[in-house]
């Protein structure tokens, strides 16, 4: 067995630690182009890093109060979804999106069986019956994804020294679909400022939902 001398022992111990220590921590900070607003629950991903494993246990996106809930789901590609229904009307649970075709036909309670998001991308889900029901599940292949809180933070880890790109996306980005890609520089100083280009924020306002909701409590 070969033995190292403790020069180089300490040389590799080195090694082994800078190798262990993330290379620079960068925070994004999103912003709407146009007011300047920081932007909360935008995606940002390094598409360069590995992607994650999937979870061990199916995340839940439900539907409660005739809205999906959470509105947005992040999950790393490869992982299950459970759509439970907690309204007391029937939902028909669908999405055509590229990244994971399917549906859920007309139910109420638990489905039998959860979906699995495979391909990393963006899924709208939708309710064939109620129109007005609109969620998003990311489906992420990097291990660097983050997602913005009220602030508009988000914070990653680059995978070099160098330059780099990152995956931003936000519901309202014009085409929501798919991701945009960022190029950041080597060394970018903290906060690298991210603006999009995103359509208006909806009033949230659904008279039928609330007619409706009326309805259901007689």
């Amino acid at each position: 067995m070969t033995e190292f001398s403790i020069p180089v022992r300490a040389a590799l111990l080195a090694g082994l630690l800078l190798s262990a220590c993330p290379l620079w921590a960068l925070e994004l900070s999103v912003r709407d182009r146009a007011s300047g607003e920081p932007v909360a629950d935008a995606v940002v991903s390094v598409p360069a890093t590995p992607g994650a494993d999937p979870l061990d246990s199916p995340a839940t996106m439900a539907q409660q109060d005739l809205a999906f809930n959470p509105h947005l789901l992040v999950v790393p590609a490869g992982s299950a979804v459970d759509f439970p229904n907690r309204d007391n009307t029937q939902h028909h649970v669908y999405s055509f999106s590229p990244a994971k075709t399917f549906t859920i036909e007309l139910y109420a309670g638990q489905p039998e069986a959860p979906i699995v998001f495979d391909t990393p991308g963006v899924v709208e889900v939708g309710c064939n019956i109620h129109d007005r029901m609109r969620g998003f599940i990311y489906v992420s292949g990097s291990s660097q994804t983050a997602r913005t809180g009220a602030a508009g933070i988000a914070r990653v880890t680059p995978p070099n020294t160098g330059a780099f790109e990152i995956e931003v996306w936000h519901e309202r980005l014009i085409n929501n679909a798919q991701p945009i890609t960022v190029r950041i520089e080597a060394g970018a100083a903290s906060p690298v400022i991210v603006s999009l280009e995103l359509d208006p924020a909806d009033s949230g306002s659904d008279p039928f939902s609330d007619l409706q909701r009326r309805f259901d409590s007689l």
